[in-house]
């Protein structure tokens, strides 16, 4: 037998998960008192898929809980809820007063639409007075980002990306809901509604994406606004560098480099027309090939994402409304290009990743002569110039930037460079796609996965760690091999009869100019340890030297675990690492158990010893064959380790201690060298 409403309601909110006041202010009228308020949910409420609480949405349930949700099983819903809370998938912590606030303010703001009827407008109509808006004073220290909602899971995807990739940018995000359903937008709110710097701006259904875009940018408050389509996750350094283009006042707008997921080129732009259409370019290549592009300008942009200035769009009278978006951005750039000689231009280093496609860009065939595009692409028809594929083992997209080996790839390929030679670099799952027969040797980097070599190419291998997870039937195909580590090559040239020469692992940081006290701050007498602890990584370095007592200061993410005092933040950007090393003096570094076994020095040491400061690490085979023991301290035990950093503290920093190369540029010429006559 069914149990009855008032029943039904009783259990919802002996369940705790009720708030009156916000489910009355999403429903659009009052209630006498709770009971009264939770028969309204049970019976109404849940058919209609609203939110009792503003921390408890429909939309990131299950799809079975969906359908118990709305045909008002409470019983099934409240048993999913408690599980979610148990297993930490959904936190029980009361909203704060002022998040509280923001979210009664979005439920009235539903609730003049009927909840989940006809949605209301945000208070004002979509027409714009844009000699108002030109008019307005703005923040030139502020980015507006505006985000037309589509897809939830997209939309939010494509905010964190933003809030993510900030670069130290102070940024407003505006999200244009033209319309979608009560409890989208809510669960839409609820994802992001830890950060103050994000707004909704809800429109009534049946408004159009270019009218949504021109209500977000008539609201923008900073002087460069940055429009997303919710497919678009920016990267790290996007904002920055597409706002350095912006700093010409000749430019009229900004794209950035569109990527698929594999990390090659979706689209740079078309910066040339053939027959009256402008002509896409470089689309199934790498990245680094747009660096061709940088300060031409384009025929036309791709309107995925653009920054433009929001007084040349109100001038302009903003975004057509009675086109598709697509349509609207480009008509868009190309009225605001009419008014300034710089016209439309593509950020090379300014990178965005588009979700959501089904298929990667196909590979560009090669032409019956390669020799002409070979030059255009390269920039150079000097034959001693040759094209070096770099492929990576780190992962594409925003999560494999953070990876170390993407970091070593970069230093690697700016050090090729600076020797005269071109350089592109694939991630992992595209090793095998682009234009491969523009390059002359293939570079292996041999780190989490094994890389194939390339028929018909100078293939050179070089294993920089996880030893043990290396095949010697890995070196087949290659023409040259090297390994981060002597005693590992000595050994693996002895067993398989092949040669593999140490290049040891290098560092492109420069010592900071002046002392550890001006740089970045006061001195720090902490340890300083960067990186990440999860995934199989116990750190059991760090942990050492938290139980011998050593003041420590931790950067990276996974760290739970560790006293308030010693964690420091989630993520410190490479370039800052320089100054972050010397002004503490003393950094830790750890080793994956293989590669201390088998000598290979993991990069931080080189880095850390190139940035002025000295090092404390675990015991790495032949480590003192490298690097002198006044730079470099092997600790094996708590005594050890408070014995290191005391005698560090004391004795400073000897300038005439033998060091290594340390360089990227001194293993690029080793590189070259080698594969000279072939």
């Amino acid at each position: 037998m069914a149990r009855s409403p008032r029943a039904r309601a009783l259990d919802w909110l002996a369940s705790g998960w009720f708030d009156r006041e916000f489910y009355a202010a999403l429903r659009g009228r009052r209630f006498g008192d709770d009971v009264e308020a939770a028969e309204d949910f049970v019976e109404h409420g849940m058919p209609l898929l609203l939110s009792p609480h503003p921390l408890l949405h429909v939309v990131d349930r299950p799809p079975l809980i969906r359908g118990a949700w709305r045909r008002g099983n409470v019983g099934r819903v409240l048993a999913e809820v408690e599980a979610e809370v148990a297993a930490g998938r959904l936190d029980p912590t009361p909203v704060d007063p002022s998040g509280r606030d923001r979210f009664l303010e979005v439920a009235r703001q539903l609730g003049r639409g009927g909840g989940a009827g006809p949605p209301g407008p945000l208070g004002e109509d979509p027409a714009i007075d844009w000699a108002a808006v030109a008019g307005r004073s703005r923040r030139p220290d502020l980015t507006s980002i505006v985000v037309v909602a589509d897809d939830r899971r997209d939309t939010i995807r494509s905010v964190r990306g933003v809030l993510e990739a900030t670069d130290g940018h102070d940024l407003q995000v505006l999200i244009v809901d033209c319309g979608a359903p009560a409890t989208e937008t809510l669960g839409l709110f609820a994802a992001l509604q830890d950060r103050a710097e994000v707004g909704l701006v809800r429109l009534p259904a049946g408004v159009g994406p270019a009218t949504g875009v021109n209500v977000g940018i008539s609201r923008a408050d900073g002087d460069v606004v940055v429009v997303l389509e919710p497919r678009v996750v920016l990267r790290r350094g996007a904002i920055g560098a597409m706002l350095a283009v912006l700093e010409d006042p000749a430019v009229a707008c900004v794209q950035p480099l569109l990527l698929d997921a594999d990390d090659r080129i979706l689209s740079a732009g078309r910066p040339a027309a053939r027959d009256g259409e402008p002509e896409p370019v470089l689309v199934g290549h790498p990245p680094d090939d747009a660096r061709r592009l940088d300060g031409r300008s384009l025929a036309a942009i791709s309107a995925e994402a653009v920054a433009l200035r929001v007084t040349d769009v109100a001038t302009a009278g903003g975004l057509r409304g009675d086109l598709a978006l697509s349509e609207a951005a480009r008509d868009l750039a190309d009225r605001l290009a009419d008014g300034r000689p710089g016209g439309l231009r593509l950020a090379p280093a300014a990178r965005a990743t588009v979700t959501g496609r089904v298929s990667a860009p196909a590979s560009p065939s090669p032409p019956a002569d390669t020799e002409r595009p070979r030059a255009a692409v390269r920039g150079s028809e000097d034959t001693r110039v040759r094209r070096w594929s770099i492929k990576l083992p780190s992962s594409p997209g925003p999560a494999g930037d953070l990876w170390g080996d993407t970091h070593f790839a970069e230093a690697l390929a700016d050090a090729l460079r600076g020797l005269g030679q071109d350089v592109v670099t694939y991630r992992r799952g595209a090793h095998e796609g682009g234009p491969l027969w523009l390059d002359d040797v293939s570079l292996a980097l041999r780190g989490l996965h094994p890389v194939r070599p390339v028929p018909g190419q100078v293939n050179v291998l070089w294993v920089i760690s996880h030893p043990d997870d290396v095949d010697p039937a890995e070196l087949d195909g290659y023409d040259h091999v090297f390994a981060a580590s002597a005693p590992w090559s000595a050994a693996l040239s002895a067993s398989t009869g092949r040669t593999i020469r140490p290049l040891l692992q290098a560092s492109d940081f420069v010592r900071p100019a002046r002392g550890g006290a001006e740089v970045g701050g006061a001195y720090d007498g902490r340890v300083v340890f960067v990186g990440n602890a999860g995934d199989g990584r116990t750190r059991p370095l760090v942990h050492l030297a938290v139980d011998a007592g050593v003041p420590l200061a931790v950067y990276g993410r996974g760290w739970d675990d560790l006293p308030d005092d010693v964690w420091c933040g989630a993520y410190v950007d490479n370039g800052q690492l320089p100054e972050l090393y010397q002004r503490h003096g003393i950094v830790l570094a750890d080793h994956w158990p293989d590669m201390a076994r088998h000598g290979f020095i993991a990069n931080r040491v080189f880095d850390a010893v190139a940035s002025g400061a000295r090092v404390i690490c675990d015991d790495v085979a032949g480590i003192h064959d490298v690097f002198d023991p006044r730079d470099v301290a092997v600790v094996r035990d708590a005594d050890d380790l408070r014995r290191a950093v005391a005698e560090f503290r004391c004795i400073p920093r000897a300038e005439d201690v033998p060091r290594p190369p340390l360089s990227f540029s001194d293993r690029a010429r080793t590189l070259i060298a080698e594969v000279a006559c072939d």
